[in-house]
C-alpha cells in the first residue's frame, strides 16, 4: 500500500479530519502537513514526505487563502514517479453558512483538474463523500494489483485510468472516462466532429454550451473510439486491469 501526502487547502478547513478516519479504516498511510506551528523544520519534513509518499493528493476548497497548492498539484501531475491526485469540493465550512467558490471559480478549477489529467494525473469528480474518496485513494494506491472487479475497474476509470478486461478477445483496447469538457459557443461552430443542424440548435438557444461528462469511451486498436456501456459479463468480472499501453 502506498502513503498519501495530503495536501492542499489548510487555513482551518477540516477535511482532512473527516477524511483521515476513512484513510485509516482502508489501511492507507499517510502524512498530514498541517501542525498549529509552522517553522522551518515543518518545511523540510513537508519535502522529505513529497519525496517518501508515492500518492500526491491535493484537496481544494473554497477556504483557500494562496494558490502554491495549485502549483504543487500541477508540478507534481507533471512527475511521472507519482501518482497526483487533484480535486476541490465546491463548499466549505459551517453546513448553515457555507462558504461557496463562485462559478467563475469552479471554472477554473475544472481548467486546473484538466490540465493535472493531461500531465498524467488524475482528476475525479464522481465522489460525493470523503467515504468514497478515500476508496478512490485506496484504488490508486493499489493500481499494480492485476484482477480487478468490476467495482474497483469502476472507481479507477473515474479516477483518470484507462481499464481493460484479459479475457477480451480484441487484443489492445482498453476502455477510459471522459475528462469533463465545457465546450462555449465560440467552439462548437468549429467543432467537426458535430452536425450542421446540431450546431444550429444549439447556436440559437440564449447560452449556448456543451457539457461533457459521465460519459465512457472503448479505443480500438486501430484509434477508432466508441461510446461504451458494459455488459453483464463485464459487470460480473475479475479479470480487470489497468492499461499502461
Amino acid at each position: 500500500m502506498s502513503k498519501v501526502l495530503l495536501g492542499g487547502t489548510c487555513n482551518n478547513s477540516t477535511w482532512r479530519d473527516k477524511l483521515i478516519p476513512f484513510l485509516e479504516k482502508q489501511g492507507i498511510e499517510y502524512f498530514n502537513p498541517v501542525v498549529n506551528d509552522w517553522t522551518p523544520e515543518c518545511q523540510a519534513e513537508e519535502e522529505r514526505q513529497k519525496k517518501i509518499c508515492d500518492v500526491h493528493l491535493y484537496l481544494i476548497t473554497p477556504f483557500i487563502s494562496g494558490y502554491f497548492s495549485i502549483a504543487e498539484a500541477i508540478q507534481s501531475s507533471m512527475d511521472p514517479t507519482k501518482r497526483t491526485i487533484f480535486t476541490f469540493i465546491p463548499e466549505d465550512g459551517n453546513p448553515q453558512q457555507p462558504t461557496k467558490f463562485t462559478q467563475v471559480q469552479i471554472k477554473s478549477l475544472l481548467a486546473i483538474g484538466n490540465l493535472v489529467s493531461q500531465n498524467g494525473g488524475l482528476f475525479p469528480m464522481g465522489w460525493d463523500n470523503m467515504e468514497t474518496l478515500a476508496t478512490t485513494i485506496a484504488a490508486v494506491s493499489d493500481v499494480s494489483q492485476s484482477s480487478l472487479t468490476f467495482g474497483q475497474a469502476i472507481t479507477l476509470l473515474k479516477s483518470g485510468f484507462a481499464l481493460r478486461r484479459e479475457g477480451w478477445n480484441g487484443k489492445g483496447m482498453f476502455v477510459v472516462k471522459q475528462v469533463p469538457s465545457h465546450i462555449t459557443s465560440d467552439i462548437i461552430p468549429k467543432m467537426k466532429s458535430l452536425p450542421k443542424v446540431a450546431k444550429d440548435i444549439l447556436m440559437a438557444r440564449e447560452n449556448p454550451h456543451i457539457d461533457y461528462s459521465n460519459q465512457m469511451l472503448i479505443i480500438n486498436p486501430d484509434g477508432r473510439a466508441d461510446s461504451w456501456v458494459p455488459s453483464v459479463s463485464d459487470v460480473f468480472a475479475n479479470d480487470w486491469e489497468v492499461a499502461y499501453d
